[in-house]
């Protein structure tokens, strides 16, 4: 199933690192498209950014992200969340994968809601 909203993600001038960095995370994730930014008649504040990477499509599972490749305009908050669900019915091995993904996750990173069980 293609989610019919794209999920886009503002990185200033990070997007390639934390597209990598996802997909490395994710087993069923991959790049979905690249866009550059021209390489002339760029506005003043975005000359630096000249031939550079504009923008990532990539997909985790079946949900489409876009990142995309900016300056310090907007930065991460914890105003939206994703919800990864570790279905036991549908992978034997689901609390080892979602031991594996949130040790990858919370490294030099931190939890604003610990794993657990919650009603």
């Amino acid at each position: 199933m293609n989610s019919n909203i794209v999920a886009s993600l503002w990185f200033d001038h990070r997007a390639r690192q934390a597209v990598d960095f996802y997909l490395d995370v994710f087993p069923d994730s991959a790049e979905t498209h690249l866009a550059r930014y021209p390489e002339q008649g760029l506005p003043a504040f975005q000359e630096d950014f000249a031939g550079d990477i504009l923008e990532i499509g990539f997909r985790i599972d079946d949900f489409e992200f876009t990142a995309i490749n900016a300056g310090p305009e907007f930065t991460i908050n914890p105003s939206i969340s994703f919800m990864l669900n570790f279905d036991p019915s549908r992978d034997a091995n689901a609390r080892e994968h979602l031991d594996a993904t949130w040790s990858r996750l919370i490294d030099e990173g931190s939890a604003l809601m610990d794993l657990g069980s919650y009603d």
